[in-house]
């Protein structure tokens, strides 16, 4: 019996995910010690659920498709580069949701109670939904360069698209970085 780490999410067009890692090359450029993350990667967390049984992955993509479907279809616009858990000592760096923020947190309420009632604990951490572009390294640092670079791009325009799907995904982690593999996509319904 093998555990899958699983999370929730909701992928952007391929025409955001340039743009975002147009910006993250540029911050790579700097030398700072990050794990960028690759363009295939880039999402935006609903709930990271954490191991789940493979045998119970498929009755818990079941349970969420129905929390999730229920949902509307929404805009997303991404919007200034920041940093957990400031900009000035940023041990992550990502671009934050303007538009369909408010969207985003009402799925990550939903999803968790599901995943509660499942048996996962709740986050201990509020919700702000947002993008990663990257993490410190262990025994990593930041540099001048970077952080003058994240402030330069505080009101970068990441992109505008419409979200009318949510994807359950399995993370693999390899020495080269995480892979993710989506399990299930379930699509945004609404009251119908």
């Amino acid at each position: 019996m093998a555990n899958i780490r699983t999370f929730i999410g909701v992928q952007v067009p391929t025409r955001i995910v340039n743009n975002v890692s147009r910006v993250i090359g540029k911050l790579d450029a700097t030398g700072a010690d990050y794990n960028w993350v690759v363009p295939d990667n880039l999402h935006v967390t609903l709930n990271f659920a954490g191991d789940v049984l493979d045998r119970e992955v498929h009755e818990l993509c079941q349970k969420l498709k129905r929390t999730i479907e229920v949902h509307e279809p929404f805009d997303l616009s991404l919007n200034g580069v920041d940093g957990f858990p400031n900009a000035q000592q940023p041990r992550v760096l990502w671009i934050g949701v303007d538009e369909g923020a408010d969207a985003l947190a009402g799925l990550n309420r939903s999803i968790e109670e599901t995943l509660c009632d499942w048996g996962f604990n709740k986050d201990r951490n509020d919700y702000t939904p947002h993008m990663t572009l990257g993490r410190v390294k262990k025994a990593g640092r930041w540099n001048e360069k970077m952080l003058d670079l994240v402030h330069r791009h505080r009101n970068h325009d990441g992109g505008f698209c419409t979200i009318d799907t949510v994807t359950i995904f399995s993370s693999f982690l390899d020495p080269g970085g995480p892979t993710y593999t989506p399990m299930s996509r379930i699509k945004l319904l609404g009251d119908q």
